[in-house]
């Protein structure tokens, strides 16, 4: 996986904003929906799946979801959207906290690169602070970070 991202301080250390863009390489002999490059319905179910098994709760995994929708989306092209709101215990930034955890919402999409049904490329823009910092993915600061990242988000051809 290649990844790239931005970080940026909302203020404090514990309250941030990130940006980030993933390159993921899809299998189709492990994906268990065979048709997911050709029904976004389908897809959508496949990187749900995706996202509940790369999240292990605590204490395998540093995340525990609080809430999640995955749904199709062809804003970028052929993608899902996927808006999370976690609990991350793993943060170091949350031992200081009297709740032990960060709250992070995740505003994402999940696409296939229109080259090829095996490369995904994940776009997400995510808020982490304490719960009393937290303003969340409709507040007017995070929606003007969030849209100008993806009008600014363009696929390139793949070599």
């Amino acid at each position: 996986m290649d990844l790239i991202g931005f970080r940026k301080e909302l203020g404090n250390p514990t309250h941030t904003v990130a940006a980030t863009v993933a390159e993921h390489s899809v299998r189709p002999d492990l994906v268990q929906f065979a048709d997911y490059h050709l029904k976004p319905e389908v897809f959508a179910r496949f990187v749900e799946e995706g996202l509940v098994r790369s999240n292990p709760p605590p204490p395998r995994g540093r995340m525990r979801n609080l809430k999640y929708t995955v749904e199709p989306d062809s804003r970028l092209g052929y993608c899902a959207r996927q808006i999370t709101k976690a609990e991350d215990v793993g943060s170091p930034f949350a031992k200081d906290t009297k709740e032990g955890f960060l709250l992070q919402e995740d505003f994402a999409y999940f696409c296939l690169h229109p080259d090829s049904p095996t490369v995904a490329v994940e776009i997400d823009v995510s808020e982490q602070a304490r719960a009393d910092e937290l303003l969340g993915q409709d507040s007017v600061t995070i929606k003007e970070i969030r849209e100008r990242f993806f009008a600014g988000f363009q696929f390139r051809k793949l070599n």
